[in-house]
C-alpha cells in the first residue's frame, strides 16, 4: 500500500484508510471516505499542497494531510 503523495497528477486510485485518527476525521467531515475513487489534479511547485478530486468534489489539502490517506 502506499500513500496518497506516492501517486502521479492524474492517476486514479481507491481511498484505503487514514494513518492519523484526528487528520482521518476532517477528511471524513469533508467527505473524502475510504472506498471512494480519489485523483491528483496537480500539485503547487513547492509540493506543499495537493488539488484532488473526489468523486464529484474537488478540494486543497496539505501534504501531512495528503500522506495520511493510504491507498488500495
Amino acid at each position: 500500500m502506499r500513500a496518497l503523495t506516492e501517486i502521479r497528477e492524474h492517476e486514479t486510485a481507491s481511498i484505503g484508510y487514514f494513518t492519523d485518527p484526528a487528520v482521518g476525521a476532517k477528511l471524513l467531515s469533508m467527505g473524502i471516505l475510504p472506498g471512494y475513487p480519489i485523483v491528483i489534479l496537480r500539485k503547487t511547485l513547492q509540493g506543499d499542497t495537493f488539488y484532488i478530486k473526489v468523486g464529484d468534489n474537488r478540494f486543497a489539502i496539505r501534504k501531512k494531510e495528503a500522506a495520511c490517506i493510504v491507498l488500495k
